[in-house]
C-alpha cells in the first residue's frame, strides 16, 4: 500500500479477522460499498489436499468479486516451501 500512495495511487485496506460470512462475500461487499477498482489479496499459494481441507479464500474472493483481483503469494510460498500442504 505505500508504494502504491507514493507512486500517487490513492490506496487504502481492511483487514478480515473475524466476520460472519462467507470471506469472498465480505470482501465483494467492502469493495461494492469502497467503490474499488482493485482487489490486492494474499494467498499461502496452498495446492491438493491442504487446499481441499481448508478451502481458498483467494479463490473465493477471485470468484465473487466485482472487480479485478491481484492474488500475491506469500513469500514462503515462493520459495517452495509450503506448509500444511
Amino acid at each position: 500500500m505505500a508504494i502504491a500512495q507514493a507512486s500517487g495511487v490513492e490506496a487504502d485496506y481492511m483487514l478480515f479477522e473475524s466476520f460472519g460470512e462467507r470471506l469472498g462475500n465480505a470482501v465483494a461487499d467492502a469493495a461494492k460499498r469502497w467503490n474499488a477498482d482493485l482487489i490486492v489479496v494474499g494467498t499461502h499459494g496452498r495446492r491438493g489436499l491442504g487446499r481441499v481441507l481448508l478451502g481458498s479464500g483467494a479463490e473465493q474472493i477471485v470468484r465473487l468479486a466485482p472487480v479485478p483481483v491481484l492474488v500475491v503469494r506469500s513469500p514462503e510460498s515462493e520459495s517452495g516451501t509450503r506448509s500444511g500442504a
